[in-house]
């Protein structure tokens, strides 16, 4: 008999029920059984592939997603920087208008002519022999008297009028002194719009990037 690592099988078999079984069927239920035993081997490496490559699917499937999800995370929070940006820079636009504004209706009050008319007599700021004109705006002819009266003394030759225009205005000579409520709030304003942007532009940025950090730190530490 052939030596074989399957299980030997003799040649015949005692009468079983009186049936005499002979080596050709005993041979062949040999080699079908060693068929089964592969089939079932090769059944279960194919389980473990398939095992195998499921979880490898999913691990892949669950990466892809974490970063789409981080991605998205990331874009969301972008966007709601830059949005706040946007409504600080327009706020603050409308802050610096209502200030001009006012800034104007302060600037453009009569009284504070009088004060000007005050500093020049007090202070002689233009040769009291030379002619002196001051136009006074319209809408603050009720005080044209009492800036005469205030430049008298200083300039007693000094010609006060009023004049339709917005701005008040010396002349000496050549030299000429115009105050103009509106340019100067405007001025005045768009200094301090600049200054307010460049100390935004230089101030401390971390705490809006914080969620920005802690997101990547996150997705490191599950990553490794």
């Amino acid at each position: 008999m052939r030596s074989s690592t399957l299980r030997q099988f003799p040649d015949t078999l005692a009468p079983l029920a009186g049936v005499l079984l002979k080596r050709a069927p005993l041979s062949q239920a040999a080699r079908a059984e060693r068929l089964l035993d592969e089939a079932r081997r090769r059944a279960q490496r194919l389980v473990r592939d398939a095992e195998r490559d499921a979880n490898a699917c999913r691990a892949r499937a669950a990466t892809a997603g974490y970063e789409a999800g981080f991605a998205r995370a990331i874009a969301e929070v972008a966007a709601c920087i830059e949005r706040v940006d946007a409504q600080r820079a327009t706020l603050l636009e409308r802050v610096v208008d209502d200030v001009r504004c006012s800034l104007e209706r302060l600037l453009d009050d009569p009284d504070l002519l009088l004060r000007i008319a005050g500093a020049l007599a007090s202070r002689r700021a233009c040769a009291a022999d030379r002619p002196l004109r001051v136009s006074v705006p319209a809408h603050a002819k009720r005080i044209a008297p009492a800036i005469r009266e205030r430049l008298n003394d200083a300039y007693p030759s000094a010609q006060v009028v009023v004049a339709d225009t917005r701005t008040f205005v010396v002349e000496s000579d050549e030299a000429i002194l115009e105050f103009d409520p509106r340019d100067i709030a405007h001025e005045l304003c768009d200094a301090a719009l600049a200054a307010c942007r460049a100390a935004a532009g230089t101030a401390d940025t971390s705490t809006e990037q914080e969620p920005c950090h802690d997101a990547l730190a996150n997705r490191d530490t599950r990553a490794d």
